[in-house]
């Protein structure tokens, strides 16, 4: 083989080396992206669960304001969906992204927040398993997030079910 055949065949390997690897990684990256708008979607449903909850206890105060037990226990219901609120969103601003992976803004943020592009730094310093473990590891915490606050909203659907 002359040296211009070597040089050409060494290139093929190499390339052939960095495409499988890419591929390899590529696939980590889908994953974890995909993992991501999952639990960014389950993020989004329980936030306006809460909000819509809020609204209606807000309402029930309003209602119950002349007879203090009925008002003490919508505030006291109140104070937990905050909690809850404060507890998901300490979550959401943990959360970082997956490069490549554009989301729509949270709308729920008056502050036009998005997590995913404040972390780059970080986000480039990890493999591709890295940032797949994360998104899972976020995952999991939310599982962990969600039924803490579903625990919360079905004392409140009791609790009110027997003040109605």
């Amino acid at each position: 083989m002359n040296r211009l055949t070597k040089a050409a065949l060494a290139i093929v390997v190499v390339l052939s080396f960095a495409a499988c690897g890419g591929k390899s990684e590529n696939r980590k990256i889908k994953e974890a992206a995909a993992i991501h708008t999952t639990f960014m979607e389950r993020y989004d449903s329980l936030y306006h669960t809460l909000l819509d909850e809020k609204k209606r206890i807000t309402e029930n105060l309003a209602i119950a304001e002349a007879d203090d037990t009925r008002r003490s226990a919508y505030e006291s219901m109140l104070r937990s969906i905050d909690k809850s609120i404060g507890l998901l969103e300490g979550w959401e601003e943990a959360v970082v992204g997956v490069p490549g992976l554009e989301l729509p803004e949270h709308h729920h943020h008056g502050d036009g927040h998005q997590h995913h592009d404040e972390n780059d730094a970080l986000m480039k310093s990890l493999t591709d398993q890295e940032i797949l473990e994360l998104q899972k590891a976020y995952a999991t915490r939310l599982d962990d997030v969600i039924k803490e606050i579903n625990t919360l909203l079905g004392a409140i659907k009791i609790y009110d079910s027997q003040m109605n």
